[in-house]
C-alpha cells in the first residue's frame, strides 16, 4: 500500500511551457516493494489541504491539428457512506435520557394517517382476474382472533405480526401458518440479548410479542404509485416489566416494482446506555393451506423460494439492509406457540452465529429443505446499539401466481486490485448488473439493461460482456457505451424463463472524483416498450473510497496567444507556447506523503519541454528547477 507518514500537505505550483494538447500527470507514491500508485489528473485540489507544491514549466506544440487541453471538474458526490443498518442523522433534539414513544425515524414517507391493527392494503397481481396482493398487521380475514396454541384457546388480543398474503378472487392465499388466526408460531422481527442462545422462544425475544410491546399505534401513506403502507410504532423492553430500551417501528412497504412486500424493522435505542444485541427474523410457513412444500434456494444468494404448482412464495434476502445469514428449517415448539423455538435450528452452529445457506452458493432452485412443517428464519450481525441511533432491518416477502412475471434486478462489484477490504483511487473493479426472473411459470421478455456510469468511474468498454443463466458469456460490442452520455444500454441476447439469471460484467478504474466519498452505482432492466404491471426491475450498490492522500490539479495558458489567466483549457496551435501550472496538494485528511513522484510525460502527448522552463515550489517557499519533468522526485 501506498508508504504514508503523518498529516502533511505538500503544495506544488509546476508551470512548464508545452505544447498544446492534454496531458496525463501522475503523482506516483513509492512503495517499498517499488510498485506504484498513480493520482489522475481530473482530482480537485482540498480546500483543507496545508502545504502544496507548485510547479510551472513551458512547452511547444507540434501538432499540426487545433487542439485542446482541458480538465474535467469533479462533480460532487451528495450520497453518504454509514455503517449497515445504522443511521445516526436521522435522530432530531432527542434527549439522551428520554424514553419516546414515537422517536424521530426518518422511513422516507410523509403524509402519515392513523390506522387500525386490522387494516388491510393491497396491490394489484391481475386487476383483470381479480387477483392482488394484500397485507396487514392483524388477521388475513381483518380480526384479531388469536390461537394461543395450548388446547386451541382463542383471544381477541392478537399481537401485531406481519400478514401478506393473496386474495385470488375471494379466496385467501395465506404465507404464514394461522393466517387468520394469529400466526401465534412466528416471532417476525426478534432481538436476542444472549449470543450464544441455542433455542431462543417468540415469548423471550419477539419484538412484537405480547408484554413486550406497549404503546401500540398504526398509521398508513401512499407512496408515489398510490399504494398503501402499514406502519406500528410501541415501545420495547428486552425484559418484561422494565422500563422500555427501544422505540420501533414495523413497516410494510410495497414494492413499487414487483409484488412482494417490505417487512422492515426501525430500532431507536432510546436510553442513555449502550445496548448489545442481535437481531433476527422467523417465520412459521405456509402455503395455500400446504404446510410441507419444500423450500428451494434463489440463485446468487439471493433468497429462498416455495411453489406449489399454482403459486409461488419467494422470500428476498439480497436486499439493502438484508440479512448476512439465513435457512430454513423445521418448526418446532416445545409447548404453546409463545414457546416455539425453532429460529437458530439448522445453522451451523445452532446459534446466533452459526451459518446458513449463505455459505453454500446454491443454485436456483437447490433444495433447502423438505421435511412436513416449514419455517424459516434470517440473522443480521450482532452489534451494539448505541444510544440516539436508529437501525434498519429490511427483508422482502411475496406472491406469485402461474404466468406471473417478477422482474428482478440486483448489482454487485467486487474490487480486483486489493484485498483490504477498501476501495481507493486507482483500483480497478468488476461490476456486475443481473437481471432475474423470480416468476412463476413466466417468461421475461425482450430486457433492456440500462446504467448511466457515475463520473467516479472510468470504464473500459472493450471488457463489456453478458454472462447467460447457462454460464455462457457473450462479448458485447464497446459502442454499447456512449462515452458522452456515461450511458451503457445491453439489450440481453435471451428471454428470461422462471428462475433464470443473466449478467452484464465490465472493469472499471476509480478516479480522483471518488476520494473520500461513495460512489453510487445503479441499473435498470425493463421490458423493451413494456406496459405491463411488472416489467421493469433497479438495483443498485455503493463504493465507499478511501480518502486519496495526494490531489493533482492541472492548468493551462496560450502564451502566445497573450493570455495572462490559467484556464482548465485552451486552444492553440502548431508551434504555440502554453505554460502549464500543476498543484500537486496531500489531504488533511490522509497522511505524509513520502518518496513522491511527479511524472508528465510530454513526448507522448506531442509536446516539447521548453529547457530551463521548470520551477518547482514548496509550500515552505523552498524552490527548485528540475531539468525535465519526466520524473520528480519531491520530498517530504
Amino acid at each position: 500500500m501506498k508508504k504514508l507518514v503523518t498529516w502533511l500537505m505538500l503544495i506544488l505550483i509546476l508551470i512548464s511551457s508545452v505544447i498544446i494538447n492534454e496531458n496525463v500527470v501522475n503523482a506516483v507514491e513509492k512503495q517499498n516493494d517499488s510498485s506504484e500508485i498513480k493520482v489522475p489528473t481530473d482530482s480537485k485540489t482540498s480546500s483543507h489541504s496545508e502545504q502544496l507544491v507548485s510547479t510551472q514549466s513551458k512547452s511547444e506544440s507540434k501538432s499540426e491539428s487545433k487542439t485542446t487541453s482541458s480538465e474535467k471538474s469533479s462533480s460532487e458526490t451528495t450520497t453518504q457512506s454509514s455503517s449497515s443498518h445504522r443511521d445516526k442523522s436521522v435522530i432530531q433534539n432527542q434527549s439522551r435520557d428520554a424514553i419516546m414513544p414515537t422517536a424521530t425515524i426518518n422511513d422516507g414517507v410523509t403524509g402519515w394517517q392513523p390506522a387500525t391493527q386490522t387494516t388491510i392494503a393491497s396491490i394489484d397481481i391481475d386487476k383483470a382476474a381479480n387477483k392482488s396482493l394484500n397485507y396487514t398487521f392483524g388477521n388475513s380475514d381483518g380480526t384479531l382472533k388469536f390461537d394461543q396454541g395450548n388446547g386451541g384457546i382463542i383471544a381477541n388480543n392478537m399481537p401485531p405480526r406481519m400478514n401478506v398474503f393473496i386474495k385470488d378472487n375471494g379466496k385467501i392465499v395465506e404465507s404464514s401458518f394461522k393466517s387468520t388466526a394469529g400466526m401465534g408460531g412466528s416471532y417476525d422481527y426478534s432481538l436476542l440479548t444472549t449470543r450464544s442462545s441455542t433455542a431462543p422462544t417468540i415469548k423471550t425475544t419477539s419484538t412484537s410479542a405480547q408484554g413486550s410491546l406497549t404503546g401500540v399505534q398504526y398509521f398508513q401513506a401512499k407512496d408515489a404509485k398510490g399504494q398503501t403502507i402499514l406502519k406500528m410504532v410501541g415501545k420495547y423492553t428486552t425484559i418484561v416489566g422494565r422500563v422500555p430500551s427501544f422505540t420501533l417501528e414495523y413497516l410494510l412497504r410495497p414494492s413499487l416494482e414487483k409484488p412482494s412486500v417490505q417487512q422492515e424493522l426501525y430500532i431507536y435505542n432510546a436510553t442513555s446506555a449502550a445496548i448489545d444485541g442481535g437481531i433476527f427474523f422467523a417465520k412459521d410457513t405456509s402455503l395455500n393451506g400446504n404446510d410441507g412444500v419444500p423450500v428451494s434456494a434463489q440463485g446468487n444468494n439471493a433468497g429462498m423460494y416455495i411453489a406449489d404448482g399454482k403459486y409461488k412464495l419467494f422470500l428476498n434476502m439480497g436486499v439493502e439492509d438484508g440479512p448476512v445469514k439465513f435457512n430454513a428449517m423445521s418448526y418446532h415448539r416445545n409447548g404453546s406457540y409463545s414457546l416455539s423455538d425453532y429460529a437458530m435450528n439448522d445453522y451451523s452452529p445452532a446459534n446466533f452465529d452459526g451459518t446458513g445457506i449463505e455459505v453454500k452458493n446454491l443454485k436456483e432452485g437447490a433444495t433447502v429443505y423438505s421435511g412436513s412443517d416449514s419455517a424459516y428464519s434470517a440473522k443480521w450481525n450482532w452489534q451494539t446499539f448505541q444510544p440516539d441511533t436508529v437501525y434498519h432491518f429490511r427483508n422482502d416477502l411475496g406472491i406469485a401466481t402461474a404466468g406471473l412475471v417478477v422482474p428482478e434486478a440486483a448489482e454487485t462489484y467486487k474490487n480486483k486490485t486489493t484485498s483490504d477490504q477498501k476501495n481507493h483511487v486507482q483500483d480497478n473493479i468488476t461490476i456486475e448488473m443481473k437481471a432475474h426472473n423470480l416468476g412463476y411459470s413466466s417468461e421475461w421478455k425482450d430486457i433492456n439493461v440500462t446504467s448511466k456510469i457515475p463520473d467516479e468511474l472510468d470504464i473500459d468498454p472493450s471488457t463489456i460482456k453478458v454472462t447467460l443463466n447457462n454460464g455462457d458469456q457473450v462479448a458485447i460490442d464497446a459502442s454499447k457505451y456512449n462515452q458522452t452520455t456515461r450511458m451503457l444500454t445491453v439489450r440481453l441476447p435471451k428471454n428470461l424463463a422462471e428462475n433464470e439469471w443473466s449478467s452484464i460484467s465490465f472493469d472499471a478504474k476509480i478516479n480522483g472524483k471518488a476520494s473520500g466519498k461513495t460512489i453510487n452505482s445503479s441499473m435498470v432492466a425493463k421490458t423493451e416498450g413494456g406496459t405491463g404491471s411488472f416489467d421493469t426491475a433497479t438495483a443498485s450498490t455503493k463504493i465507499p473510497v478511501e480518502v486519496e492522500p495526494v490531489e493533482i490539479e492541472k492548468k493551462v495558458l496560450n502564451e502566445t496567444e497573450k493570455e495572462t489567466t490559467y484556464q482548465k483549457a485552451t486552444v492553440g496551435h502548431v508551434n504555440d507556447v502554453l505554460d502549464y501550472q500543476v498543484k500537486l496538494t496531500v489531504s488533511s485528511n490522509g497522511a505524509d506523503m513520502s518518496n513522491g513522484v511527479l511524472a508528465d510525460d510530454l513526448a507522448k502527448e506531442g509536446l516539447e519541454l521548453v529547457p530551463g522552463s521548470v520551477k518547482l515550489t514548496y509550500s515552505d517557499k523552498t524552490v527548485e528547477t528540475p531539468a525535465d519533468v519526466k520524473q520528480i522526485n519531491l520530498k517530504k
